[in-house]
């Protein structure tokens, strides 16, 4: 990893392993495995007990003539149980892969009430739906020095409910771009993100939006736990 943000990313991810029902490991298929992917291989080896599904991505941009060698290089990469080509912007083989899934995944009890999709804060949910926005609408220019936080969620009568959040970067010209000219792009983004959060809340919803700089946060710890990026000590 690059920067503290990436090392608990990491972290993360290889302690889900041991406790996980189904493995699914996303590659690119259009290149050959890279290091990062004989990295993650090596920990679904070390630590991994559940079923592995292969799931090639990209399958859109692969040539013919490079199906066979590309697929059989992340057949040896890893073991696995199941495998399927796809591709996450075009949605081929989406739903068969997740009928794979579910196909993989052992019968147990009911933790939660059918209704309920998470066991995640709604707070939580709403940042997630602001960062996809922001993501969205800014594609590539600010990858992932992007965080949301959620600074006040009230409810203000029957139907209508007020959220005030954060979106913060590490540069000025990261700002720059999230604002857009005469402020167009972060009402963009403020409107797609309202629609989503209304349709999960069942409200009306209004959506409070400030851009703040946070030079290096991906670096520094003491700002991923401020932002929400902290591991509980292990036991």
């Amino acid at each position: 990893p690059k920067h503290k943000l990436g090392e608990f990313m990491v972290e993360t991810a290889t302690r889900a392993i041991p406790d996980a029902d189904v493995i699914l490991f996303v590659v690119d298929v259009s290149e050959m495995p890279t290091a990062e992917d004989e990295q993650i291989a090596r920990l679904i080896e070390k630590y991994g007990r559940a079923p592995v599904i292969l799931a090639l991505n990209k399958a859109d941009l692969l040539p013919p003539e490079r199906v066979i060698p590309h697929t059989d290089a992340y057949f040896k990469l890893v073991r696995h149980e199941d495998w399927m080509l796809v591709s996450a912007t075009r949605g081929d083989n989406r739903d068969k892969l997740l009928d794979m899934i579910i196909a993989h995944l052992p019968a147990g009890p009911r933790y939660y009430p059918e209704d309920q999709i998470t066991d995640q804060p709604v707070r939580t949910i709403a940042a997630e739906l602001i960062r996809e926005q922001v993501l969205h609408f800014t594609h590539q220019e600010v990858p992932h020095a992007v965080a949301v936080v959620v600074e006040d969620f009230k409810e203000r009568g029957p139907n209508l409910t007020y959220i005030s959040a954060t979106i913060y970067v590490e540069k000025d010209s990261q700002k720059g771009i999230i604002i857009g000219k005469e402020g167009r792009m972060l009402k963009r983004i403020g409107q797609a993100a309202r629609r989503e959060i209304e349709a999960l809340l069942g409200t009306q919803v209004y959506l409070d939006l400030w851009v703040k700089v946070r030079k290096k946060w991906r670096r520094r710890e003491e700002e991923l736990r401020r932002l929400g990026y902290a591991l509980p000590k292990r036991r």
